[in-house]
């Protein structure tokens, strides 16, 4: 059965339920249709393993068991739900696991595990489509590969090996994704920090002020801070912090969760550190709602992130904010001091600092 699509799913199929891995691909395919994410964008879902799954039919489903007359249309050789489920794959998903940017195609890499000693499912129906490099025969019958025994089995140390590699490519492909954006985006030069607030219309009226105090105080004798909407610079801003209340964040309130959306989608458009804060007491359901609202793929990428902190109070936030502004001109201020062969000064910052990790 397959496991929920939370990463990887993994969809077995069993001699009873020849068409269950079969309906799981027109899930992946109903997944494509409802999600709005723009095309060339990796998945909050990261792949798929079909494991024996009859993608161009099963004689022997067919021949020895009993199936409603649904079920026997869909496993006929090549029926046209089988054709119907490979067209969309082919026309629309880029399954490939590598390091290529998608383009108009969705990026949802497609693995397929076949037994060597399958005789319900042919190799030639359990692999059609998918790229040889993606193909994993273990030296099984359909049901050891079906329902593996043991942890150490070969099915199950292949699927943890495909699964760590589709985990360790996808900073890869958001890497090669955000310089073939950058490469057409108009982008903030490196001397200005350029800062972008998010906020809710009822949010405390204590925030924004102690938001503009760190900005005007924040900076270094290389790198400027500005607020995107009192600034002058056309540029888009690289830099965008959003806070919260813990309470709101742990209700799912709507207006929150809009806002934080709106955080992630222009984080997804590239070009820009996320930043989202929530301020009060309970910080783990806190942190958990910021990380479901967002999806902890956007983690993934290591050159700009999105990640959250807390802060208790009022007075803490300042801190929270100081922070993230500081962490930035920081790196902006060591990457022009390298290129004009400055020395980085040891504090060049007047802004305050909390040795805990952010």
């Amino acid at each position: 059965m397959p496991t929920p699509f939370r990463t990887v799913p993994i969809v077995q199929n069993q001699p009873r339920d020849a068409t269950k891995s079969l309906i799981h691909g027109f899930r992946l395919r109903n997944y494509i249709a409802q999600r709005d994410e723009e095309p060339g964008l990796l998945r909050v879902l990261a792949g798929a393993i079909f494991i024996s799954t009859p993608w161009s039919g099963s004689k022997f489903a067919r021949a020895r068991i009993r199936l409603l007359v649904r079920e026997w249309e869909q496993l006929q050789l090549d029926s046209a739900y089988q054709q119907q489920l490979r067209h969309f794959i082919g026309t629309t998903i880029d399954t490939k696991n590598k390091v290529e940017i998608a383009a108009q195609r969705y990026k949802l890499p497609i693995w397929a595990f076949v037994g060597g000693r399958d005789r319900v499912v042919e190799r030639s129906s359990a692999t059609l489509g998918i790229d040889e490099d993606q193909i994993r025969t273990v030296d099984v019958g359909h049901r050891r590969i079906s329902k593996p025994r043991r942890l150490g089995s070969q099915v199950v140390t292949q699927a943890r090996d495909v699964i760590d590699g589709i985990s360790s490519l996808r900073a890869d492909i958001r890497d090669a994704e955000e310089n073939a954006r950058n490469a057409t985006r108009p982008r903030t030069p490196a001397e200005l920090v350029l800062v972008e607030f998010f906020l809710e219309p009822d949010a405390s009226d204590a925030w924004h002020p102690i938001y503009e105090s760190v900005v005007q105080s924040a900076g270094s004798p290389l790198v400027q801070v500005e607020d995107r909407y009192i600034s002058d610079s056309r540029h888009p801003p690289n830099l965008l912090i959003s806070a919260h209340r813990s309470n709101d964040l742990i209700a799912r309130r709507a207006m929150t969760r809009l806002k934080v959306e709106e955080l992630r989608r222009r984080y997804d458009a590239g070009g820009a550190h996320a930043r989202a804060i929530a301020v009060g007491p309970h910080r783990e359901p806190s942190m958990k709602a910021l990380t479901e609202m967002t999806g902890l793929v956007h983690q993934d990428n290591q050159r700009y992130r999105m990640t959250f902190g807390s802060a208790d109070d009022d007075e803490h936030l300042r801190i929270r904010l100081s922070e993230c502004v500081a962490e930035i001109v920081r790196r902006q201020h060591t990457t022009l001091s390298q290129r004009d062969a400055h020395q980085l000064p040891g504090e060049p910052l007047q802004i305050f600092i909390d040795r805990e990790e952010f």
